[in-house]
C-alpha cells in the first residue's frame, strides 16, 4: 500500500528540487503503472492492479462489464452534500521503441528515469499519457480526506477509439463535475475538441512471378520524430508513409522495379514515424538503383535534417521469393499514398487554432489488398464532411473503396461552466495570472461523457507532456506537482462556489 502520510509539499512544490519529488505519492503510483504493461486492448492486469490500489484506500472498486474501472471514494466529514465529481483517466498507453530500445513497453512495460526535472523511458515511449492521469487521481484520494464525494473512472482502449468510454453506462456520468486529466500542457485548461472520424480503406492488387533473375531489398525510411496527430500536427509534418511513397516515386522513370509491400503505422492517432518496403529490380541492375536510391534519397534526408535530424533511409538485400506488384499496380499504389491529404487542413481566421487536420496513418499490404487507415479531425462537422469528399474522390480515381465512421463527436464549450469559472478564479488566486481555456485540436473521452451526460460540466487538465506516443515523451515532473496543487485547490474552490451559489439561490 502506498502511504497517504508523507511529507507537505508546500503550495506549489517549489521546495523540492532534484530526485526529491519522486517521493510525492504522485510517482509512487505513477511507477506501480508504468511497471505493468498496458497497451490498447490489453489493460486487464493493469486494471485489477488498479482495483487492489483503490480498495486499499478504503474505497470501493471495481470493474465494469466493459473492463473500464470504477472507485467509489466517500466524501469526507461534513462534505457529504458538496457537489459530486467525477476525475478521469485512461489506462492505455501508445507502445513506441526507439532504435536502440533493449525494451517493449506492449510486453514487459515502462523502464522509466529521472534526469534534469523531466522522467523519461529508455529508448521507448513513457505512458505518461496517461498514467500520470492515473496516478494523479489515486494520489488525489491517497491524500486528501477533506474531499467531497468522488468518483474515479479509469477507461480502456482510449488511444484506439475511445471504446471504454463508449461503453461506459451512462448512469456512472451522473455526477455534478468531471474533471479529465488527460490535457499535456500544463497551465492550460480544455473546455473543447473536435469531432473525429475514421477511414478505412482498400486496394484490389495484382501480383506477377518474380523472374528468375530478379532480387529483393527492404528500403527502411526511419528516425522522424512522428508524434500525435492532433497536438503534434502544427508543428510535426513529417509522414513516414508518405515520404517513402514520395521516395520511390521520384526515383527515375528508367529504373524498372516493383513494389513488394509496404507497411508502416502504429497507431491512428500517431503520426507514422517508420516505413518499410520490399522492393524487387534486375539482378543486373541492383548496383545502379542502390546508387539512385542513394541519390534520391540523399536530397530528401538534406530537406527533412532541420525537422528530422534523426532520419535515415536504408537498403538491405533479401533472400526471400515473394510474387511483386504488376509495374502498373506499384506506381498506383505509390501515386494513390502521395495524392492523399495529410496535415493541417483548416485554421481558423487569426491563424492560432487548427480547425480541420487528417493523419494518414496505417498503411499495410497484404497478398490481394492494400489497405490503410487515415483519421480526421474538426471543430466542424461540415468541413469534415467536406475532407472526407475530397478522399473519396481520391480513392474512387485509384480504384479504392473506403469506409467512414466517426470515432467520436464533437465537444463543445459549455457557456455557463461553473467548472471553469471555479478554474479560472483558482489559478488566479495560486500563480497570480490570467488562466488560459482553450479547444484543443485533439480528441478527448470528454465528448463521449458530454454526449451521455450533457448536463455534466467537464473541463480537462494535466502537466506537461512533450512528445507523447513517441520514444521521445517526456514528463516535466515539478509540473505534476503544480498540477496536482492545483487540482486541490480546484476541488476546495468547486465546493466553496456551490454553497455560496446555494446561498445566493435562498
Amino acid at each position: 500500500m502506498i502511504s497517504g502520510n508523507h511529507k507537505e509539499f508546500d503550495q506549489m512544490g517549489s521546495d523540492f528540487e532534484g530526485e526529491e519529488v519522486l517521493s510525492h505519492p504522485i510517482f509512487q503510483y505513477f511507477a506501480k503503472i508504468a511497471a505493468i504493461a498496458r497497451p490498447s486492448r490489453h489493460e486487464e492486469v493493469l486494471g485489477k492492479a488498479l482495483t487492489s490500489m483503490g480498495r486499499e484506500l478504503g474505497c470501493r472498486a471495481f470493474s465494469d462489464d466493459y473492463g473500464n474501472i470504477i472507485i467509489e471514494a466517500p466524501a469526507g466529514p461534513g462534505k457529504e452534500e458538496d457537489p459530486f465529481l467525477i476525475l478521469q483517466a485512461h489506462m492505455d498507453m501508445v507502445c513506441r521503441q526507439g532504435p536502440g530500445a533493449d525494451r517493449d513497453p506492449a510486453s514487459q512495460g515502462v523502464d522509466w528515469f529521472f534526469e534534469d526535472g523531466w522522467i523519461r523511458a529508455k529508448e521507448t515511449s513513457l505512458g505518461a499519457d496517461d498514467g500520470i492521469g492515473l496516478a494523479t487521481a489515486l494520489a488525489f484520494i491517497a491524500q486528501e480526506k477533506d474531499r467531497p464525494r468522488i468518483r474515479l473512472i479509469f477507461t480502456k482502449e482510449e488511444e484506439v477509439g475511445m471504446d471504454g468510454a463508449k461503453a461506459l453506462d451512462p448512469d456512472l456520468l451522473s455526477g455534478d463535475f468531471l474533471i479529465n486529466l488527460d490535457s499535456e500542457q500544463e497551465g492550460i485548461a480544455v473546455d473543447a475538441s473536435p469531432g473525429s472520424v475514421v477511414g478505412h480503406f482498400q486496394m484490389d492488387l495484382d501480383r506477377e512471378d518474380l523472374p528468375e533473375d530478379w532480387s529483393l531489398a527492404r528500403i527502411e525510411l526511419g528516425g522522424l520524430r512522428g508524434g500525435h496527430s492532433g497536438i503534434s500536427i502544427l508543428d510535426i509534418h513529417t509522414n513516414a508513409i508518405k515520404s517513402m511513397a514520395e521516395l520511390l516515386r521520384k526515383l527515375p522513370g528508367n529504373l524498372d522495379y516493383r513494389l513488394v509491400s509496404l507497411k508502416a503505422g502504429l497507431a491512428s492517432n500517431a503520426i507514422p514515424d517508420h516505413a518499410l518496403a520490399l522492393v524487387a529490380f534486375p539482378r543486373v541492375g541492383e548496383n545502379f538503383f542502390r546508387e539512385r536510391l542513394d541519390e534520391v534519397g540523399g536530397k530528401m534526408k538534406e530537406s527533412l535534417l532541420k525537422s528530422d535530424p534523426d532520419v535515415f533511409i536504408t537498403m538491405t538485400p533479401s533472400s526471400e521469393r515473394i510474387r511483386p506488384l504488376s509495374k502498373m499496380v506499384s506506381q498506383r499504389v505509390l501515386s494513390l499514398l502521395e495524392s492523399l491529404p495529410h496535415g493541417i487542413q483548416d485554421l481558423s481566421e487569426d491563424k492560432n487554432q487548427v480547425v480541420t487536420s487528417t493523419n494518414l496513418a496505417l498503411v499495410e499490404t497484404g497478398h490481394e489488398v492494400l489497405s490503410f487507415t487515415i483519421l480526421s479531425r474538426s471543430l466542424s462537422y461540415t468541413l469534415l464532411e467536406e475532407l472526407n469528399g475530397r478522399v473519396q474522390e481520391i480513392n474512387r480515381v485509384f480504384q479504392a473503396y473506403c469506409d467512414f465512421h466517426l470515432l467520436y463527436p464533437v465537444w463543445e464549450s459549455k457557456e455557463d461552466s461553473l467548472l471553469r469559472k471555479a478554474y479560472r478564479k483558482t489559478y488566479l488566486k495560486l500563480f497570480g495570472q490570467e488562466a488560459r481555456v482553450q479547444t484543443i485540436h485533439t480528441g478527448l473521452e470528454t465528448s463521449i461523457f458530454a454526449k451521455k451526460n450533457p448536463d455534466l460540466d467537464i473541463l480537462s487538465m494535466g502537466p506537461t507532456i512533450e512528445q507523447a506516443h513517441t520514444p521521445f515523451e517526456r514528463l516535466d515532473a515539478q509540473s505534476c506537482l503544480r498540477n496536482f496543487t492545483l487540482l486541490r485547490e480546484l476541488v476546495k474552490e468547486i465546493s466553496t462556489g456551490a454553497r455560496e451559489e446555494e446561498r445566493e439561490s435562498v
